[in-house]
């Protein structure tokens, strides 16, 4: 049974002290109670933050996603962006705005092994 590629870091130490120091930062951020229960694209926002820090949590811990995780922070990036754009108070509108960024350069540091 051949295994499922991995994807890991653009270049060794592509896990950037910014990049953690961050992701640290934002895990002791609390997730906009006003939030909870809010649907996008059939998914609660709780849910969306959840497979988010996943992916992230993934990367930095690994320092690879394969195939699968990077299709789910593919589709979470998007949501956190609508999430971001519908969301009426800027505290709100900012979590998910930094969420989404840090999200993005994990998904940038993320490619194809050869």
């Amino acid at each position: 049974m051949k295994e499922k590629p991995i994807v890991e870091p653009a270049s060794a130490g592509g896990l950037t002290p910014v990049l953690k120091a961050s992701w640290y930062a934002f895990e002791v951020e609390e997730f906009p109670p006003a939030c909870q229960g809010r649907i996008v694209r059939g998914m609660l926002y709780e849910q969306v933050d959840a497979v988010a820090a996943g992916c992230i949590s993934t990367f930095l811990k690994t320092g690879a996603l394969d195939d699968e995780c990077l299709a789910m922070l593919d589709d979470t990036l998007v949501r956190l962006l609508e999430m971001a754009a519908a969301s009426p108070d800027a505290d709100e509108r900012a979590y998910f705005t930094r969420l989404g960024e840090i999200g993005l350069e994990v998904r940038a540091a993320a490619r194809p092994a050869p």
